[in-house]
């Protein structure tokens, strides 16, 4: 009920941000299955664990250039380690990353956790990206998704919307 509220109150525009550290371990807790051991999303979403880790080295290498330049700039601009390095580039590069994930529909729980981790971690690190929220809406999307299958059995299939 929380995560269908969240879902419309984002999708209406009311509020920019919804998921909170509490409604994902909610959202793990209502996925939860007896026996459900943490498993390795390299193994089971591959795909996923590829792109996740590009967004992480994205996220650290922006992060470096970004002290770069602020050094750079502290010590009046002569003789800059970071020429030649575009900060938009990489944002781009960063942002593009991010909305791949948003787009991937992830199909376990491990999924799921993986880009709940992510968003956390990306929240700290900026606020005003497009790709956050879209990231947000895929993270919902594919609870609700995963849900229904808990709730009817893991072959039913639930028609799935579009990612545009």
């Amino acid at each position: 009920m929380k995560v269908a509220m969240t879902a419309t109150l984002l999708s209406e525009g009311e509020v920019g941000v919804g998921l909170t550290p509490q409604c994902m371990a909610e959202c793990d807790r209502a996925l939860a299955q007896d026996g459900d051991e943490e498993q390795c999303l390299k193994a089971l979403e591959p795909e996923l664990w590829a792109l996740c880790q590009r967004v992480q080295e994205q996220t650290a290498t922006l992060e470096a250039r970004w002290d770069c330049v602020e050094q750079s700039e502290e010590a009046g601009g002569s003789n800059d380690p970071c020429d030649g390095f575009s900060l938009a580039a990489a944002w781009d590069e960063l942002h593009e990353s991010v909305w791949r994930v948003a787009r991937y529909e992830a199909m376990t729980t491990v999924g799921l956790r993986a880009k709940g981790k992510m968003f956390r971690g990306l929240m700290a690190f900026v606020s005003t990206m497009d790709g956050l929220f879209a990231l947000q809406d895929s993270y919902l999307r594919d609870f609700d998704h995963l849900a229904y299958r808990r709730l009817h059995g893991k072959d039913s299939p639930m028609p799935r919307r579009s990612v545009g």
